[in-house]
């Protein structure tokens, strides 16, 4: 479709997105009948996932543009990556929010010091799904504000160095090391590269 198409419908697009991130849609209403919770929570899933994917590609359309969307939206991604969420939402949070930071470029910045300690604290989930998505997150944000993440380099490659180990999922390992390679690109100054 493009973006031009697009353009004119993205306050309206990005209200009703909005409404099923914070799950206040009508087909997301809390039914109180139990027998059909687990059937409910997958569609919910379900549908989050697909929210996140047309976010995730209304980004690539938009690129460095997409942040004067993003704004509204971000604190509701937030809430799916937050320890105290199941599992599934933390793994679509922490990925969905990578990709959009990764199109943003530099002008995710803004959001960087608040997304760095959920992918560091991701790096050592029991879930190596998670792990993977928190690799890439980190050398997302990493690479998009370097200026400002320069002063933690040592402690995000403290915290991948355990990923690097041979009993490690090869996704996670993959994505460890494409974050030191962001690192390396974004600012070499700042890590001990002769060691």
């Amino acid at each position: 479709v493009g973006r031009q198409p697009l353009e004119k419908h993205m306050n309206s697009l990005m209200k009703e997105l909005a409404t099923l991130l914070d799950q206040r849609g009508v087909c997301q209403a809390i039914d109180t009948d139990d027998e059909e919770d687990d059937e409910e929570a997958d569609h919910d899933g379900v549908l989050i996932d697909a929210v996140c994917d047309c976010l995730g590609e209304l980004s690539k359309q938009f690129k460095s543009d997409f942040e004067l969307f993003f704004r509204e939206l971000f604190p509701l991604f937030m809430k799916y990556c937050r320890g105290q969420r199941c599992k599934s939402d933390r793994l679509m949070g922490v990925g969905a929010l990578a990709e959009i930071l990764n199109e943003l470029g530099p002008s995710s910045e803004a959001y960087v010091e608040t997304v760095y300690p959920v992918a560091i604290k991701g790096l050592s989930d029991s879930a190596d799904t998670i792990r993977r998505n928190s690799c890439f997150c980190c050398g997302v944000i990493c690479a998009n504000a370097p200026q400002k993440l320069a002063p933690k380099f040592g402690e995000v490659l403290t915290s991948l160095h355990p990923l690097f180990s041979a009993d490690e999922d090869g996704a996670v390992r993959d994505n460890a090391a494409g974050a030191v390679a962001r690192m390396v690109v974004a600012a070499p100054q700042a890590l001990p590269l002769a060691q």
